[in-house]
């Protein structure tokens, strides 16, 4: 690249190779759009291709949370989050969550504590399991609470278990 326009380039050789190469300052914003041009009309993607290529190169992600930071089941605590406040301990009064502390209700608090369950215990949950760790003494409220958390049932094993 030359910065001075008035400046004379003689080529001894093949003129056409030395000109993609060689240019004055001022040609270089149109030759770098040249470029870019010649690079985007190279490239044609098979766009199905590609995905299977992804697909083959994925896996599911699995990571036993309690295992790689050794942790005990009973270490975990059971109960419900208030999502005002963060205490632990809401209680389960006439279809709503109340929490102790700030009493702030709630009708779905229920769902953040399930979801903790299954990243950190296991991928199914029957009733009675449920009712420890949600702190709920009622089987028919803990059915209740499962049937509307958007979780299969698999009725030979009497367990729910998340949607995929």
């Amino acid at each position: 690249m030359f910065s001075n326009s008035n400046t004379i380039i003689e080529v001894k050789g093949e003129e056409s190779l030395i000109a993609d190469v060689v240019a004055h300052a001022d040609n270089l914003p149109k030759k770098i759009l040249e470029k870019e041009s010649m690079i985007e009309n190279d490239r044609e993607f098979d766009e199905h291709e590609i995905g299977k290529v992804i697909l083959r190169g994925s896996k599911e992600f699995s990571l036993n949370i309690m295992k790689e930071y050794k942790i005990n089941s009973e270490d975990i605590l059971s109960g419900v989050h208030c999502p005002k406040c963060g205490t632990l301990g809401m209680e389960r009064i006439y279809a709503n969550w109340k929490c102790r502390r700030c009493e702030f209700h709630s009708k779905l608090a229920h769902r953040k504590a399930l979801d903790d369950y299954f990243v950190l215990l296991g991928s199914v949950i029957n009733n009675t399991t449920c009712r420890k760790f949600l702190n709920i003494n009622s089987k028919d409220v803990a059915t209740r609470i499962l049937k509307t958390s958007g979780l299969n049932y698999d009725e030979k094993y009497r367990r729910w278990e998340k949607r995929s």
